[in-house]
């Protein structure tokens, strides 16, 4: 017997960006990143319904802050750099 499973996926986000620029925290989440992410579950076997990005929150952030999120954006980009070098490889068998 097959079921069908209803639920949510949660991720807690931050960015940084300029204060002076309104609405600047939705600049990155486009039409792409958002295709790649519902791609990337729906090859899983997850059925994406809907995906939002929805800031709650604007504050002052430090000097560790940025230098902990530079950190991370670096480390998300060679991980996202791993990825898409393994959906582009091709692979040959030599007899």
């Amino acid at each position: 017997m097959k079921v069908k499973c209803h639920g949510l996926l949660g991720a807690n986000v931050y960015t940084v960006v300029s204060g002076s620029k309104k609405d600047g925290e939705y600049e990155e989440f486009d039409t792409e990143l958002y295709n790649e992410i519902i791609a990337l579950l729906q090859a899983r076997g997850y059925i994406v319904k809907d995906i939002y990005l929805q800031f709650s929150e604007r504050f002052e952030c430090n000097e560790y802050d940025v230098i902990n999120f530079e950190k991370f954006k670096k480390e998300g980009e060679r991980k996202a750099q791993e990825v898409y070098s393994k959906a582009n490889t091709e692979r040959f068998r030599i007899d």
